[in-house]
């Protein structure tokens, strides 16, 4: 081939291709997507129907940014829109039922009243007051806060209550709303920080309203927690005032002015509060035998609904409770599906805080984290669940009926499931197995498990001789994993 035909060639195909490609940004008007872009994308997220079927809400947000609340009459196609702010940023703090990984980001909770005439959203602030106010430097406490959006359904009418926890509707209950008001912003405590760091957690207002009633509401101050039952005939909450005498868990008819009815009362700490599946009786734990020991113990409780007052089943003194144990006040009791046997975790018993610890400074302290080779886990992995580990409680099961114990989880074996009926249970043992965990799939032994009487059967064991083989490649990535911490796992 010529010179010259190559070079009329090549002209040819710059020519050719200038007028094929696209022409710059500026000069169609059109500009490179950014990350402030993407951030302005809605997703619909929170659908929900009203239980008539006749209403359709959900949240349409951004990913930064202030979104709404969108409700749709199915039938018309006609739609009101409610601004509900912005979403608060991911979490970057753990899961409390999942320490080894983040916490979910949160999003708005939207709930239709049971007679499908109002709908209840939460709502955040908005992002320019948010923004606003971190960049005036202002304290968490002072920051705004999340409230609740209502909705009138009939009427298209608003309202807007501001800074509030949670809340909750009555699933069969009408017009129903019960919310928990955030506390007033702190004020400086006296005594020294060892004092602020034990500070209790107190209650704040709790308002009980009638949608369908104008100013229809009642007050219950220094609530900590409460449960609407689904009929809406009974709101239980629990009380933590700074008067120690007022404490207590407390049952309230929704539309009757009566007083409360004191389920159980006192100084000390009420929480845990659980229905059965038919919601005819609850249980509760508490410390109120020895609210002021230094470490006090906690009992179960249960109250058949209807009844003036709860009665304790388990104690420090329950026959058939592991010596050294006790109630924990980190487990929630359940009930089988037919109501008959109550489950609660038991842990050991706390014990009293060194005196002479307490009275040291924070600079006088030695802290130190101890570890050996021969551990069932690695220590990263080890520091990544030290708080479940110091929360863990074994499964024990109380039978109404015979009014017995029965202890069915223990360190020997620590995860036991009941299966519905409470009749048997489930449980897995992975101790012989634990230090292959960085680099082979997780292995346990099967256990069944009588729950009347606690005693186990090995179903299914590990064959130790079929165990999975390991590549060279695979035990360079154990280690490697060792290296790192693993602390994902």
């Amino acid at each position: 081939m010529r010179p010259s035909f190559l070079r009329l060639s090549l002209l040819a195909f710059v020519l050719t291709l200038s007028t094929a490609l696209p022409a710059p940004a500026a000069e169609t008007g059109k500009r490179a997507l950014t990350h402030q872009d993407f951030d302005g994308w809605r997703s619909i997220a929170s659908q929900v129907l009203s239980r008539d079927g006749r209403w359709l809400a959900y949240a349409y947000m951004p990913l930064e940014g202030d979104g709404d609340l969108v409700v749709r009459e199915l039938a018309t196609g006609r739609e009101q829109r409610v601004p509900v702010g912005a979403l608060p940023p991911p979490p970057l703090t753990a899961a409390e039922e999942n320490p080894e990984r983040p916490a979910p980001r949160r999003e708005v909770g939207i709930t239709f009243t049971s007679d499908s005439r109002f709908v209840v959203a939460t709502a955040f602030p908005p992002q320019a007051d948010m923004l606003a106010a971190k960049r005036a430097k202002k304290k968490a406490d002072d920051l705004p806060k999340e409230g609740l959006v209502v909705l009138n359904l009939a009427t298209g009418a608003t309202e807007r209550i501001a800074a509030v926890k949670n809340l909750q509707i009555p699933a069969k209950g009408g017009a129903w709303l019960a919310y928990l008001k955030e506390p007033a912003p702190a004020k400086p405590a006296d005594g020294d920080t060892a004092a602020k760091k034990k500070e209790k957690k107190y209650g704040t207002d709790l308002v009980l309203r009638d949608l369908t009633a104008a100013a229809a509401e009642r007050l219950f101050p220094n609530v900590l927690e409460y449960s609407f039952a689904r009929d809406g005939r009974t709101l239980v909450y629990t009380v933590a005032s700074r008067t120690e005498t007022e404490n207590g868990i407390y049952a309230a008819t929704p539309g009757d002015p009566t007083a409360p009815v004191a389920l159980a009362a006192g100084p000390g700490r009420y929480q845990k509060f659980a229905w059965d599946r038919a919601q005819t009786q609850a249980a509760f734990v508490t410390d109120r035998a020895e609210p002021d020991a230094p470490a006090p113990r906690f009992a179960l409780w249960h109250w058949p609904r209807g009844t003036p007052a709860a009665v304790e089943l388990i104690g420090p003194a329950t026959p058939g409770l592991p010596a050294g144990h006790g109630v924990s006040s980190d487990a929630t009791p359940a009930f089988s599906f037919d109501g008959g046997i109550v489950s609660i975790g038991t842990a050991p018993a706390p014990t009293a805080p060194d005196a002479r610890l307490e009275s040291q400074l924070d600079e006088e302290k030695v802290t130190a984290d101890l570890w050996r080779t021969a551990d069932d886990y690695i220590q990263p992995l080890q520091k990544v669940r030290a708080d479940r580990e110091r929360k863990r409680s074994y499964l024990g099961v109380y039978d109404l009926a015979a009014r017995r114990f029965t202890q069915l989880a223990d360190p020997a074996l620590a995860t036991v499931t009941l299966t519905d009926d409470g009749a048997r249970a489930f449980g897995l043992d992975d101790r012989p197995y634990r230090r292959r965990f960085d680099y082979e799939s997780l292995v346990q032994d099967l256990y069944l498990v009588d729950a009347a009487t606690g005693t186990r059967r090995l179903c299914s064991a590990s064959n130790s001789r079929k165990r999975r083989s390991t590549s060279a490649s695979g035990a360079l990535r154990g280690a490697a994993g060792r290296a790192v911490g693993m602390g994902n796992l």
